[in-house]
């Protein structure tokens, strides 16, 4: 296989995950649903009362983060045509999209978080950006049932249509690095080990066990999505190697795991 080395600076497409989850819109004002007590028309003070609410979201969303923060907001819907209303969700985690390599570098330096570099990428892959993000616990994972049930404590006792806070989580700043080749692309990532893996497997899901450089990691194969992935020997972080499109091979996939590993 061939490899060709990186180059210090080398610009691109910030590569931006969506972690957050936005409000319902207005749009479901039209659409009837069973709720507990029956069906019902939205007034128009409700719609007026949600699009307030609303720019109140936005701002939060709007606002700057830092590594590691997260802000909750829960706002009481009475649009969606339950008489009970509904409770509305928003996560917004710090999420920074980064272009060029060397700049990455620097910033993952100066925020003192994982550091996750690759001296060699496939020949003809070019860097399309770095996110460094805070990795928030998975939806249902005992960890998020466990903060959503405190937030949730907190809005009712409120007593308020809209509550809003930013809780600030240590060592849990993730980052990943995405390559392309035409349509054809791969990412590597590195993430805190607090993870609980899904309970949804699909059905064509192929795993495997495979041992590189001495370490045990899980080989996954779904169409033409393929992914390496592991923990490090103090299983403090998560790494995965993922290729999409047909991008990278198995054994391609197997040299990257291969560096990561040694760096370790």
């Amino acid at each position: 296989m061939k490899f060709q080395k990186i180059a210090i600076a080398m610009t691109s497409l910030a590569l931006l995950f969506g972690f957050t989850y936005g409000t319902a819109g207005t749009a479901q004002a039209e659409t009837y649903v069973k709720g507990k007590t029956g069906l019902y028309k939205p007034s128009k003070k409700q719609l007026a009362e949600k699009k307030e609410l609303d720019k109140r979201v936005e701002a939060i969303r709007a606002q700057v983060r830092a590594p590691g923060e997260i802000d909750y907001v829960i706002v009481k819907n009475m649009t969606i045509n339950l008489p009970e209303g509904f409770d509305d969700w928003s996560i917004f985690e710090y999420n920074e999209g980064i272009k060029n390599y060397d700049e990455y570098l620097k910033k993952s330096k100066a925020l003192q978080i994982p550091r996750l570099e690759l001296a060699e990428v496939p020949e003809g892959y070019q860097f399309t950006g770095a996110s460094i993000y805070t990795s928030r616990p998975p939806l249902s994972s005992a960890e998020d049932k466990k903060i959503s049930s405190q937030l949730l404590a907190e809005y009712k006792a409120a007593g308020k249509n809209f509550y809003t806070k930013r809780i600030s989580f240590k060592n849990r700043t993730g980052v990943s690095l995405s390559y392309k080749k035409g349509k054809s692309g791969f990412f590597v990532s590195i993430v805190p080990t607090f993870t609980e893996p899904s309970n949804m497997k699909a059905k064509t899901m192929k795993k495997d066990k495979l041992t590189i450089a001495g370490q045990e990691v899980t080989y996954t194969e779904e169409g033409d999505y393929l992914r390496l992935q592991w923990d490090d020997k103090d299983a403090k972080f998560t790494h995965t190697v993922g290729s999409n499109n047909n991008g990278l091979t198995k054994e391609e996939l197997k040299a990257i795991a291969k560096q990561l590993i040694a760096a370790q």
